[in-house]
């Protein structure tokens, strides 16, 4: 299997989690205004705008969650760091879908932007 395949494979896990709600994304003082970090057992997700402006290329990060030997205290280790374009060109929709996702869920929002909408005007006034 190729690296592309690999990250697609992350990529497709990642959003099927979130949309299931075991992954929890969220943001922290590390990351960039569109950045969201979510976390596994044992490994840290970066995924947002490569350019902070919330449009593609995408970018994924995948640290390894490394206990340090101070108690409290970690050393993180970056194992993958892709950005949506040339050999991972064919994870730019997918990786697109996640971070919308993502955005809605920190929203508080469970289905599309037009759905939650249509709820609102479908609702009895």
């Amino acid at each position: 299997m190729s690296k592309r395949d690999d990250v697609l494979k992350i990529v497709r896990t990642l959003l099927a989690q979130t949309r299931d709600g075991s992954l929890q994304w969220g943001t922290n003082d590390t990351t960039l205004d569109d950045e969201y970090v979510g976390e596994s057992e044992r490994f840290l997700y970066y995924v947002g705008s490569r350019d902070n402006d919330g449009e593609p290329p995408y970018s994924l990060q995948v640290w390894r969650l490394m206990p340090g030997l101070e108690e409290g205290k970690s050393e993180n280790l970056k194992l993958l760091d892709v950005v949506s374009l040339g050999e991972f060109a064919a994870v730019q929709a997918p990786m697109q879908e996640l971070v919308e996702l993502v955005r809605l869920k920190r929203a508080g929002l469970n289905e599309s932007l037009a759905d939650e909408i249509m709820q609102d005007f479908s609702q009895p006034f």
